[in-house]
């Protein structure tokens, strides 16, 4: 039996009106997405703006002579930079530390995590100023994605984002040095 052709014409504008409307959609959900990466960064880099202009500042507890990051994660991304860039190995022992100390089983040492790579490369503390900017972004994102998931619009999702990677005690906590708490808090958030 033959297909009547007047059916198949029919069909054939409604499936090209469903491919553009699907077009057009996925076009509006990335350009949603990009909107509210580009903006936490930029709410991110105002947050930390003036660190930002100064490359050799840290975020420093008003008063206080020494933080977190000075004490412990700057040391500790310098000697595995100069340990892969004289000695070509991975640094297993911090000899440097009491009669020495495991090192690669140091929790602060910030060989696991892979974020921190990039200041084992360049060990500096503009470096870790932005870290600590992406850090707040990625969490502001991660809070925005798990808000529209539970079915909030668009814009209180975007504010809660914002109240989250600005809030003042994961401001304190980053200004105190700690480097391995900010990696938490954006695990915090499920990110889909």
């Amino acid at each position: 039996m033959r297909a009547n052709p007047s059916a198949s014409s029919r069909s054939a504008p409604l499936r090209g009106r469903t491919s553009l409307q699907s077009l057009i959609s996925n076009l509006r959900s990335l350009i949603t997405v990009h909107f509210s990466l580009f903006t936490f960064f930029l709410w991110s880099l105002a947050l930390f703006f003036p660190l930002l202009l100064q490359p050799n500042s840290v975020a420093m507890p008003p008063q206080s002579p020494f933080s977190d990051l000075l004490i412990s994660h700057l040391p500790n991304a310098q000697f595995a930079h100069n340990t892969f860039l004289y000695f070509h190995q991975f640094p297993l022992w911090n000899p440097s530390i009491l009669n020495g100390a495991p090192f690669a089983a140091d929790p602060l040492s910030g060989l696991w995590y892979p974020p921190n790579w990039i200041a084992i490369l360049f060990p500096y503390p503009i470096t870790f100023n932005i870290l600590f900017a992406l850090h707040l972004a990625w969490a502001g994102w991660g809070m925005y994605r798990w808000a529209r998931d539970d079915g909030f619009d668009m814009l209180p999702s975007l504010m809660g984002g914002l109240i989250f990677a600005g809030m003042p005690k994961l401001i304190a906590h980053l200004g105190a040095g700690h480097v391995s708490l900010a990696g938490l808090t954006q695990k915090s958030c499920r990110v889909t």
